[in-house]
């Protein structure tokens, strides 16, 4: 998937696993805080891996006490972790690729476009791989909205953002969270385990969501039968 990524995006930056969950989350937004001053690209785009966490934003982190969903995670091998985007708790772990996109608008630009853009990058990438996607809502999934991206109606990857204005200027952080392999229903436990303490009770349905191995399996299946049925010639 990072070599589709970089097919479509080879300007990108690429970072391995990172050490701290955190540290990662937070260079997103030295990203855009470098963009929105001018000492950066007008336009970014960052590929990167996150060890095992629940990463929730900072609106839902308020509703609670961070010390009681790490206590609730204790064992999981899980950290907590926090964003500033929207939404509800999301989990980062190997098996999941996280893909940010910062842009400085360069006219008057709607938060559509700016998902439209981060959207765009990941379902050319994944069309390389043979997999066709749409973005979408996908009920039943966590934290869900408008511009997951959906394979058969399932949620593939899901998005956030955080908008920034400073000096007459806009910059536009979206990313992406793509589920590439891995135990979902673990995912969605943990996911359920942390939200709780947070007041949140989310009935969250394993089937609304997607890896990209599932999709891939498919993929492949379908080749090799139509590697062993080719379709038969027809003479007039």
């Amino acid at each position: 998937m990072r070599a589709a990524l970089l097919a479509e995006a080879p300007e990108a930056l690429m970072d391995g696993l990172a050490a701290c969950p955190q540290a990662a989350i937070d260079r997103d937004l030295d990203l855009l805080e470098a963009a929105l001053g001018g000492e950066a690209a007008r336009r970014v785009v960052r590929i990167w891996a996150n060890p095992r966490c629940v990463v929730l934003s900072r609106r839902l982190a308020a509703r609670g006490s961070l010390g009681a969903v790490a206590d609730s995670l204790a064992g999981s091998g899980a950290a907590v972790a926090m964003r500033a985007s929207g939404g509800t708790a999301v989990v980062h772990r190997p098996g999941v690729l996280n893909v940010s996109v910062v842009a400085v608008d360069a006219a008057p630009a709607s938060m559509v476009h700016a998902y439209t853009e981060l959207t765009g990058l990941l379902s050319r990438a994944l069309a390389r791989l043979g997999i066709e996607t749409q973005p979408g809502a996908a009920a039943g999934a966590c934290c869900d909205g408008d511009h997951n991206l959906l394979w058969r109606g399932r949620k593939l990857a899901g998005t956030a953002a955080v908008v920034r204005r400073r000096g007459g200027r806009t910059a536009r952080l979206v990313h992406a969270s793509l589920t590439i392999w891995g135990d979902l229903r673990d995912d969605l436990a943990l996911v359920a385990r942390a939200e709780a303490c947070l007041t949140v009770r989310g009935d969250y349905v394993h089937g609304a969501h997607a890896t990209l191995a599932q999709a891939m399996a498919e993929v492949r299946g379908k080749r090799r039968h139509q590697v062993a049925n080719p379709p038969r010639a027809t003479f007039r």
